[in-house]
């Protein structure tokens, strides 16, 4: 089963630090251990969700959307809404992939 995040309106303008603890908490994670399997501090992801943090690598978001059992490619138009950019997207969908 995965967990759906509701994408952002203007009725429902959390900022991601946000909906990324209520993501973790209906999944019944720690802080610690969501950072314990992410191989980062529970600081770190703390950090995150109270925005503290405006940046995170992308191989962090590829792993929070596997454990959060969230779509990658609805974790990606999530970050999309975020208000920092990231320097490089962390998921490309296969049609916008280059063929090599």
């Amino acid at each position: 089963m995965s967990l759906s995040i509701e994408p952002r309106s203007s009725k429902t303008c959390l900022p991601f630090g946000t909906r990324l603890r209520q993501a973790r908490l209906a999944k019944g994670l720690s802080l610690r251990v969501l950072a314990k399997l992410m191989g980062v501090s529970h600081e770190y992801i703390h950090q995150v969700e109270k925005g503290y943090c405006k940046a995170m690598k992308p191989e962090h978001h590829t792993l929070l959307a596997s454990f959060l059992g969230v779509p990658v490619e609805e974790w990606a138009a999530l970050l999309e809404e975020t208000p920092y950019k990231h320097t490089k997207p962390f998921y490309t969908p296969p049609e916008k992939r280059s063929s090599l």
